[in-house]
This record gives structure tokens, sequence and C-alpha cells, in this order.
């Protein structure tokens, strides 16, 4: 067991800024050689923690869970796409994804993958070394930036839009939805358009949508959408200066890589991309939002995509392309 550290930091939400254009493309904060000024950490105790190194070198922007407990991590437009066992063994690989249908995020869904290519949705019947089959085939220009699984009943939903560069659509598949992805629920339409790098589901529906301009969006069942975390929606890009740690007394979050909901289902966690911290942004009932560090880990990781199952977290080293699994004591 490695130990690590929990450390409560208390930021109150107060922002304006500027959004920019939507880019598939990573753009987590320079480090900061400014002081520290954070906490002194209390390092006593802490998650236990557990790496695991696929076989085959991989270069995963994005990775999600099977059931089995297998992870899939794909590459972006690195066009990757790979199933690895919990000790690392490559158990399939695919070599479908080319040109714009670059893998994204995906899940599984009755017991089949679903990749987001960007311009549909695609469905491996038979993991990854069997035939993709479109689930939502392309429809013209329409993007399907990310799904998720989660929410009651569990089901797979989405964030796409009419077409590149329109107002997105926050959509879910219910039961009934037909291999062809005709039929799909609009839960809100008219998402303003920014540059979102990840969205998770809760328990009780809502959901929330993490954009590169430190921002979190809530989506609540019934559409009514609020921001919980960073600037305005009519308001330009106020993320605070760079930084390695997480500062006391900032007025935003720091820029966030992806968000998951925690092994509970009931705390918002994000990656600070490039640093070894899993933050808390859990906002509370008031929509205010406090910080603390879920997890520090060693400072040698460059967090990258983080998912999570009802008993661990899984993040990606960006850094080395492994995977840690993170138990919360």
């Amino acid at each position: 067991m490695r130990t690590l550290l929990l450390v409560p930091l208390l930021v109150i939400i107060a922002c304006d800024g500027d959004p920019k254009p939507q880019d598939t493309a990573d753009t987590a904060s320079a480090p900061d050689t400014a002081p520290d000024t954070a906490q002194t950490p209390d390092t006593s105790s802490g998650p236990d923690i557990r790496t695991i190194t696929p076989a085959t070198a991989l270069s995963p922007e994005y990775i999600f869970l099977r059931a089995s407990g297998n992870i899939v991590p794909t590459g972006g437009q690195n066009f990757q796409a790979a199933e690895i066992s919990p000790d690392g063994a490559v158990v399939a690989t695919s070599t479908f994804f080319a040109d714009e249908q670059w893998p994204r995020q995906g899940a599984e869904v009755d017991g089949d993958l679903v990749i987001t290519g960007f311009r549909a949705l695609w469905r491996f019947n038979d993991g990854l070394a069997g035939t993709a089959t479109p689930w939502v085939p392309q429809q013209g220009n329409r993007p399907w930036e990310f799904v998720a699984t989660g929410g009651t009943p569990r089901a797979l939903w989405g964030l796409t839009a009419a077409r590149v560069g329109d107002p997105y659509d926050l959509v879910r598949f219910d039961d009934a939805t037909p291999e062809s992805g005709a039929g799909w629920t609009v839960v809100k339409s008219g998402i303003k358009k920014l540059s979102y790098a990840s969205m998770t589901v809760a328990a009780d529906n809502t959901v929330y949508l993490l954009d590169n301009l430190c921002r979190l969006l809530r989506v609540m069942p019934d559409g009514t959408i609020d921001v919980v975390a960073g600037p305005a929606l009519d308001a330009g890009n106020s993320c605070p200066t760079a930084s390695s740690r997480p500062q006391v007394g900032t007025a935003t979050i720091p820029q966030g890589r992806s968000v998951t909901m925690d092994p509970t289902g009931t705390r918002v966690l994000m990656a600070k991309p490039n640093t070894p911290y899993i933050l808390d942004i859990t906002p509370a009932a008031d929509g205010r939002t406090s910080i603390s560090v879920w997890a520090e880990l060693d400072p040698a990781v460059k967090l990258g995509f983080i998912t999570a199952d009802d008993s661990s977290v899984y993040a990606l080293d960006s850094a080395t392309g492994k995977v840690l699994v993170v138990t919360a004591p």
C-alpha cells in the first residue's frame, strides 16, 4: 500500500471568462514555478493505489471500464483502442478506427462496447476483436462528443449537436432504443457550445459537464442548467493562474481534464491535468462549490482521464500510459 493524502481546501466560486472555440486537443495548464501556498498536507492516511501497466505500449487519451473488470483505453487521433485485463495483459485491440472516426469516450452497453467515433457511435458486438457496426450511423455533419453511462435506470447518455458548430443536445438512450440508434430522448437542447472536456452522470440523473475554461455545468433531470463552478455561461475565461498544487483562496476551480462520479456515486471528482491531484468539486445544496483534494498521487504522475466503478477510481497517467487504481480508505 502507498500512503497518499487527503487535504481539504476551501474555494468560493465566483468567476467570469471568455469561451474559446471547440477543440478536441488537451488544453492542460502549464506547470507553475510560483511558491506553493497550499496547506501542509496530512500524510497520515490516504487511498490505496495499484498500478496497471499494459503489456503493450499504448498512448490513450480516454479510458472506460467493463463489467468484467477489464479496462478499455482509447487513443483519440492515435486511432488506438485496446482492452486490457487488471494484470495488464492485452485482451484485444482494434484497427478499425481511422480518418475522422477516431475513438474517443466509450461505454459498455448490454455486454457490448459502444465507442464514440466522433461522427458516429460504433458498437462492437464481440469485443474489440469483432466487427464494428454503427449503433448510431453518421448523420451528415453531426458530431458525437462524449458518451457516458449512469443514472437511474442506468443508461447511455451522449453529448451531440445537429452539426459541428451548433449548440449541443444532451441525450439519453433508453432501453427501447433500436440498433439503428434512432429514438434517443433529448434531455436538454440548446446547451451553449463550449470546449467541453468530459461528462459524468449521477445516480439521480443529474449530468455534469466540464469544459476547458475552469467551468462545471450541472444539468438537472428537469432540464434546468446552471454553472456550479467557474465563469458564468455568458462570461469570459477566468481560470486561475496555473499551479501544480491546488491553491487555497482561488476564485474558481482549476482547469480539469475529466470528471467522474466517485465510487459512492455522490461526489464529483475531477482530474487536474498534468498533475498528481484528483479533486473533489462536488457542489453543495446552496450552489457553492468547495474544493478539496480527494487524492494526491505520486509527484511524477501526470493525470489524464479518470473514471470509476463502485469501488475505485481509475486514473490514466498520461506520462506513462499506465492506469492507476485508487481506492479510498
